[in-house]
């Protein structure tokens, strides 16, 4: 599990650092409004991308099942469900937007004319993005169950690389929200071809066949349908705060605010793919009456591994905020950004930590709570970010993210559920808590002076990673036959 957890993270540095060197040339080729409409009109796309039901998670789980189980039968049942599911919400997606999206943006006043244009144009194309996107979360779930991380991780690198890439250099050539967005279909079309070619060669050992099972499709359907309800909660985090910035503040500091966001999610993102391994691996022990000393040790080692990265990662962009922020947006930050982004930082860093729990959830099959928890969270942290949008603007919208720490009880749903006592859990991470918040507490009374900043990151990082070593002695050589 760690060495997938080690892949998964390798292709979100990637990414992560994609996205850094994106958004400043984006910004310099379009100008911070034409930057924030398109944030804008990707949002938009990233709430139709709800649609995508979980199949990625489904494929992942029940894969994972029927491999345990040895029942070919059984996989092709799974395999099928999750095409037909995968291919009805392609066509309801693409019907539906080109049919809905004029009427939607006409209640967007904050748009110009012209803006309305360009994002109905881009919205249209941006529902093929979607569909593609739907096709390729099977084939990912599938490689996933299969245990191919790092192939999985390396052809999503490549589509990050090859997106990226491809929108700077058609910004830098004069093109057009719309021509982003175009560009963005051609290149998840053609790696969603790749993916299928390489999800046939995997099952090339197994006898896959058509069988239609009404029951087996209810149960993928009823289970991709849960967790789709449940990341709902999330995209409604993750994406409808920026339709709401930009309907209230305007497309300049939805900008911003989409910036500080966007580096501040990069926390979250990297502890999601480290634990995302958990699922398949708990799908299948369950099948074998899981062995629960096993499960309770990598729920410990990963929680642990978990927390520090998040420690270190946020301390380091609490750290660089000013100077990070100057790169991105090609200018001097004032001191109510650099503070909205390091409370942004401080705020996803917390909130990150339930990614075990997320997943813990999943992996049980627990999806009910799970998808209950996500939906709240997500509607309060939307009602406080148009609350603190509307009465604080830029420094109250990023607040208005807290509402999204009611995920913590993903972590401690999940924790009860595999009988793990809350003071035990909870005493596994104290100490670099405590570690973390000092810290953050020094880096921010010491904001003026850079070397200053970075000895103390440098002391405590240190002291934080040194507790971990002596509380996983053979760490060491977990990693060094991981890699």
């Amino acid at each position: 599990m760690l060495r997938s957890g080690i892949y998964n993270i390798a292709s979100v540095a990637i990414r992560t650092v994609l996205s850094v060197i994106t958004i400043p040339f984006l910004i310099r080729s379009l100008g911070l409004d034409d930057y924030g409409l398109w944030l804008f009109v990707s949002s938009l796309v990233g709430l139709i991308g709800f649609m995508e039901l979980g199949l990625s998670t489904a494929a992942a789980y029940f894969v994972s099942h029927d491999l345990a189980a040895e029942d070919d039968k059984l996989l092709s049942a799974s395999l099928i469900a999750l095409g037909i599911i995968a291919a009805l919400l392609c066509i309801i997606v693409i019907i539906v937007v080109w049919i809905s999206a004029g009427i939607v943006l006409f209640y967007f006043v904050g748009l110009s004319d012209d803006d309305h244009i360009i994002a109905l144009r881009s919205l249209q194309i941006g529902a093929i993005v979607v569909a593609l996107r739907i096709l390729q979360g099977p084939l990912i779930g599938l490689k996933q169950a299969l245990q191919q991380y790092l192939l999985t991780s390396l052809l999503i690198s490549i589509q990050a690389v090859i997106i990226n890439t491809g929108l700077i250099i058609v910004a830098w050539f004069g093109g057009g929200i719309d021509d982003l967005m175009l560009w963005s279909a051609l290149s998840v079309a053609s790696m969603t071809i790749i993916h299928a070619i390489f999800a046939s060669w995997l099952l090339r050992g197994h006898r896959i066949c058509f069988i239609w099972d009404q029951k087996h499709i209810r149960d993928v359907t009823r289970y991709s349908a849960t967790t789709w309800a449940a990341s709902f909660g999330g995209i409604l985090f993750s994406q409808g705060d920026r339709v709401i910035i930009g309907t209230l503040l305007g497309t300049q500091i939805l900008a911003i605010y989409g910036v500080i966001i966007n580096v501040a999610n990069q926390i979250n993102t990297l502890a999601a793919w480290l634990i995302q391994p958990l699922l398949p691996s708990l799908s299948a022990n369950l099948t074998n009456s899981y062995q629960k000393d096993t499960i309770k040790e990598n729920i410990r080692l990963s929680l642990q591994t978990c927390t520090v990265l998040i420690i270190f990662l946020g301390a380091t962009l609490i750290c660089f905020a000013p100077e990070l922020l100057i790169i991105i947006i090609n200018r001097q930050a004032s001191a109510s950004e650099i503070f909205a982004l390091q409370i942004a930082v401080i705020i996803y860093s917390i909130y990150s930590i339930n990614s075990i729990g997320y997943y813990t959830l999943l992996g049980l099959n627990r999806t009910t709570i799970f998808m209950l928890i996500q939906i709240l969270s997500g509607l309060i942290s939307l009602a406080l970010v148009a609350l603190g949008a509307y009465f604080f603007g830029l420094l109250g919208a990023v607040g208005g993210n807290i509402g999204y720490w009611g995920v913590f009880l993903l972590t401690t749903y999940g924790m009860y559920y595999l009988n793990i006592r809350r003071h035990e859990w909870v005493s596994w991470i104290t100490l670099p808590l405590l570690g973390f918040f000092v810290l953050i507490f020094a880096l921010l009374l010491s904001s003026d002076n850079i070397f200053l900043r970075i000895s103390i990151l440098l002391i405590v990082t240190t002291m934080i990673l040194l507790w971990f070593i002596s509380k996983n002695r053979d760490i060491i050589d977990i990693l060094r036959r991981s890699i």
